[in-house]
């Protein structure tokens, strides 16, 4: 499998961490995020041989949390938000037209990772600490 590598947007506080894909066909089944003013964290949730499989939690959440579940055949095509010395906001769009935004609404630089035609993001990696420092994308095709 090729996998393209895209950032990452933010700042440099945190610990680095790669939640790079395992498999030669990845498959993101959900992303969980908690998110208040910034974005305090995000987990990914894998479909592996038909079983969820968490990675780590990256970052540290509040009471406020959202999903963003995808279907079978559903897959994440877009990440964008605005960063200044973390994460601020971040928007997933997918393959089906989902919408899901979390965080604020402040942040002097904007980032967006946009996948190819042909390309799906399968993977996040960046830095985290008490909040998501910064993000990147894994990309691979479809």
């Amino acid at each position: 499998m090729t996998v393209v590598i895209l950032g990452p947007s933010g700042g440099v506080g945190g610990t680095p961490f790669d939640d790079e894909p395992p498999l030669e066909q990845p498959r993101i089944r959900e992303v969980r995020v908690w998110s208040g003013a910034c974005v305090e964290a995000m987990q990914l949730v894998l479909d592996i041989d038909g079983e969820a499989v968490e990675r780590p939690r990256r970052g540290q959440g509040s009471e406020s949390f959202g999903v963003v579940k995808l279907a079978p055949g559903e897959v994440i095509t877009e990440i964008y938000g605005r960063y200044g010395s973390y994460v601020e906001s971040l928007t997933f769009r997918t393959s089906r037209g989902q919408v899901r935004r979390f965080g604020g609404q402040k942040g002097a630089q904007e980032f967006v990772y946009l996948a190819p035609e042909g390309f799906h993001i399968v993977g996040f990696w960046g830095r985290a600490g008490r909040v998501l420092d910064a993000i990147g994308v894994h990309l691979a095709a479809i």
